[in-house]
């Protein structure tokens, strides 16, 4: 009975606001509309002039419906309601266009509301509202599935070229393209892993090659510029916008994209806009919520997840990871990254933003080493298991071994990418963290800071740091042996290129530099490093103990800089092909509770936290032979509670095996670690080593801390027969 009267209710508004329309001349007619009058000005300001919210629908049903992508019409009444209730400015791609180039700027509290894929509901349901309300909006189109609406049966039903010249003509409705035919997945990697077209390098399982960077280019170009032009040639106006599917780009799509005549471009990144800004962030709505949820997030402005300065890491997609969707826990992806690639999910990805503050990062560092095997069926079981595994802990990030160090010396000598510099021991990388991922887990790339070796012993030997002990210059004999020098313009080079092609290989989240990346009170006399030092030394070779107070602080101060420069350096080789990465420093512990270590190490815990998004502590009470460990966790965090950003900004990494000892640690006193720390006050955590083989450190037991999850012991109450 009240199902029936819900639907009676349903018939009665609907006829009502149809009526409404029609009576308007809504429905495709060109007679003039009613103007509603706008609502008083709200005091509350949020947004002040040329700043501004972008936000992202995609279907306009007038029900609810499956997708998760869809708005209904009712629910897009109340939040242009809620908008208008308080203040906001509603604008348009002309408007942000003209504040761009120095006319009128935009008002404050202005939003502005783009449509993509050009659904027919946006046509026949917000098209029509939008004419009522005189809100102007931007629609993103996908050529070919215009063209061949056929084959885009399959993507929903769509608007005709006739119904965009309409809404063009109507002049509220900017067209902006969402590419030709690159909203889609393309081969990626060996394992048959896919990405999304514009982010990704094809790979040819017939030749067994990546595309190249000048065949990425051409390709990326030609599909711009073709979706330009069939837009001009259809409304008589070539698009000023584009907008990245999926959200996914890359720096070399912008410099084509720009190539192509394109302004403007859209993202899904988190946060509000600037009219100077390259790329423009926009929020996605998804699943019909509520306008108490929308309300909450919009007076936030979408606020970014993390510390850091951009709006957000990219979204990573594999379309054969789209069997099973993760539990929902508050982070940026929904089915692990946005928007699925298969034939049944067509919409964009968007890192629905469900909570008002910064999400605290807790993470695992896991070694490839340990599933790597010459065998391929074996090491495909491999990558199951270790995937399973992530996913069963569900942390928020994953640091990834991205080289080989199966010695566990320190010496790297291969990676697994391909790359211009090491030889490559599988091509292993990108499969297993776009499969972790698409999961919903932010994955950095572990890469090396100095200790690489290089193939040519004569090279490797001329660019290595030096020592200088016992009146003699040699080799280093600190743990990391075989690192390259930061003095070296040719070491630099090296390592940058190998960051570089593992940024072109795997569209990671971020990177985490390893602790490889210090240079001890021996170090570096080398024949670069030399030359720096000799000109604070008044050209004087003498130990590190016999340089003044002056010179010593001025060394030190060198060292470090010149480390945190040569990762600069790396920053923006991987930002080429990953704009929106996020970067993790590694340092020792005695940095933070003891600034004059900087001596010891080239590593400074202020100056971390200026350069790097994340500084990760290497927070290791048995390396430090610490007898109460409690008491130093809680000094640890205390110290980094002393600096701006210190606790959002720095993670305590703690170690769940004893190298001396070479055995495990109790699984439980991991976690009372942990605990300590979260008690202490810190909001970033991780643990290193984890071992799927071995079940180390235990799942059930770790995952309680560690876990995004909610309730992650639910799993373990069904095994039990238990009922949460």
């Amino acid at each position: 009975m009240a199902y029936r009267l819900m639907q009676v209710l349903f018939s009665v508004f609907k006829a009502a606001l149809m009526i409404i329309l029609l009576a308007g001349g809504l429905t495709g007619c060109n007679t003039a509309s009613p103007v509603i009058p706008p609502r008083p000005e709200n005091t509350y300001s949020q947004l002040s002039h040329n700043r501004f919210m972008i936000l992202c629908y995609h279907e306009i049903p007038t029900r609810n419906t499956s997708s998760i992508y869809a708005v209904n019409i009712f629910t897009l009444i109340k939040e242009i309601e809620y908008m208008r209730d308080h203040g906001y400015h509603f604008v348009g791609l002309k408007d942000v266009l003209t504040a761009r180039e120095g006319g009128n700027p935009l008002p404050e509290n202005a939003v502005m509301l783009t449509f993509d894929d050009a659904y027919e509901d946006f046509y026949m349901n917000a098209f029509p509202i939008l004419k009522l309300y005189k809100i102007p909006a931007m629609l993103a189109v996908v050529t070919s599935w215009i063209d061949k609406p056929e084959e885009a049966k399959k993507y929903g039903k769509l608007m005709t070229w006739k119904q965009i010249k309409e809404v063009s003509d109507s002049g509220l409705i900017s067209i902006a393209s969402h590419s030709a035919n690159s909203h889609k997945a393309v081969v990626i990697n060996p394992q048959g892993g896919t990405g999304p077209a514009i982010y990704c390098k094809i790979y040819d399982p017939k030749s067994g090659t990546y595309e190249t960077e000048a065949e990425y280019r051409k390709r990326l170009f030609m599909d711009f510029s073709q979706s330009r032009e069939e837009i001009a040639r259809h409304t008589g106006k070539a698009p000023a916008a584009i907008v990245w599917p999926y959200g996914a780009y890359t720096g070399i799509a912008l410099e084509e994209a720009k190539k192509a005549g394109f302004i403007l471009n859209f993202t899904l990144d988190d946060g509000a806009a600037q009219v100077d800004m390259e790329t423009l962030p926009r929020h996605m709505l998804t699943q019909n919520v509520g306008i108490a949820e929308f309300a909450r997030s919009f007076k936030m402005n979408f606020l970014p997840k993390y510390p850091s300065h951009k709006k957000s890491d990219q979204a990573e997609f594999d379309e054969d990871d789209f069997d099973e969707k993760p539990s929902g826990h508050g982070y940026r992806y929904f089915a692990g990254g946005g928007e699925s690639l298969n034939d049944n999910a067509n919409s964009d990805s968007g890192w629905v933003c469900l909570s008002d503050r910064v999400t605290p990062m807790k993470a695992v560092q896991v070694d490839l080493d340990l599933v790597y095997d010459p065998d391929v069926n074996i090491q495909n079981r491999n990558i199951d298991k270790v995937i399973e595994r992530i996913y069963n802990i569900m942390p928020s990030t994953v640091f990834l071994q991205a080289f080989s160090d199966d010695k566990a010396n320190g010496n790297i000598g291969s990676v697994y990418f391909p790359n211009r510099v090491l030889p490559m021991k599988a091509d292993l990388f990108c499969r297993v963290a776009r499969s972790i991922s698409i999961r919903g887990i932010q994955v950095y790339a572990w890469m090396p800071t100095l200790a690489i070796k290089l193939p040519d012993e004569k090279e490797n030997s001329k660019l290595r740091i030096r020592e200088f002990k016992n009146n003699k210059i040699q080799f280093s004999h600190s743990w990391y042996t075989n690192r390259l020098s930061p003095f070296s313009p040719e070491a630099v080079k090296k390592l940058e290129t190998l960051y570089e092609d593992m940024a072109a290989n795997a569209p990671v989240a971020g990177v985490i530099f390893q602790d490889d990346g210090y240079l001890n009170d021996f170090e570096d006399y080398s024949n670069a490093g030399r030359e720096a030092f000799l000109k604070i030394s008044g050209g004087k070779l003498v130990p590190f103990k016999d340089l003044t107070p002056e010179q010593k602080d001025k060394w030190t101060d060198l060292k470090t800089d010149t480390l945190i420069d040569l990762t600069e350096k790396l920053k923006k080789k991987v930002r080429y092909y990953r704009p929106t990465a996020l970067f993790a420093r590694t340092i020792y512990a005695p940095v933070l509770t003891k600034p004059f270590s900087e001596e010891w190490f080239a590593q400074n815990y202020e100056k971390c936290l200026k350069n790097y998004d994340f500084t990760v502590v290497m927070s290791y009470p048995e390396m430090e032979q610490i007898k109460y460990s409690d008491k130093w966790f809680r000094k640890l965090v205390q110290a980094a509670g002393k600096y701006p950003d210190g606790i959002k900004k720095t993670v305590f990494k703690v170690q769940t095996y004893n190298w001396k000892k070479k055995k495990w640690l109790p699984s439980r006193e991991v976690a009372g670690w942990l605990r300590t720390l979260i008690e202490a006050g810190a909001w970033n955590i991780a643990y290193y080593p984890d071992d799927y083989t071995v079940n180390e450190p235990k799942l059930k037991v770790i995952s309680r801390v560690i876990s995004v999850r909610d309730f992650p012991e639910r799993k373990d109450w069904k095994e039990n027969g238990l009922h949460p």
